[in-house]
């Protein structure tokens, strides 16, 4: 079990933003970066035309999402980060009670020229926050390592006071009744 926490009201998890990812591919945010540096150039020939190309690229290359928690107000939030501008609406986090990790394939398909297809998969573990009947969630971490993945969930639902639980949503009884 890990060290023990002493001051929990000073915890960095209290009170944190991180950045899960980012929005654009990582071939596609190389290619923006280039074509910054092209629109940087234009702007001395012709400067609307390379101030508003050297914008959109940058967009492509800083455009980020994360989550964001203020437990002390009891507010957390998903947010989209473009330019280093934060954007989100602040949901409670009463509403979410439960805290569960979940283990996710992600997958990246790349096509050559031929039309050949190539496929790789990768498993995360994701941290999120459930509503009370599981079928809400918020994603708020992912890990490459099931254990870093399950210590982070643990500490985490100590300093936020919520209960760490296995994913199990329940099932409306609309459902049910198709079954």
């Amino acid at each position: 079990m890990a060290e023990e926490i002493l001051d929990m009201d000073n915890h960095p998890l209290r009170k944190s933003s991180r950045r899960i990812g980012f929005s654009f591919s990582p071939i596609q945010r190389i290619g923006a970066g280039v074509f910054c540096v092209i629109s940087f150039l234009m702007i001395f020939q012709q400067a609307f035309l390379g101030v508003a190309l050297l914008l959109f690229f940058a967009f492509i290359v800083s455009a980020e999402y994360g989550f964001q928690i203020d437990a002390a107000k009891g507010q957390f939030r998903e947010f989209s980060k473009v330019f280093g501008i934060k954007r989100g609406a602040w949901k409670g986090l009463a509403n979410f009670p439960f805290v569960a990790v979940l283990t996710v394939q992600k997958g990246h398909t790349a096509a050559s020229m031929s039309n050949r297809t190539v496929t790789t998969t990768d498993t995360v573990y994701e941290v999120y926050l459930l509503s009370k009947t599981h079928r809400t969630k918020v994603e708020e971490v992912e890990f490459l390592n099931h254990e870093k993945a399950t210590a982070f969930a643990k500490e985490f639902t100590a300093v936020v006071e919520k209960d760490f639980v296995n994913y199990r949503p329940q099932v409306s009884p609309k459902s049910q009744r198709r079954r």
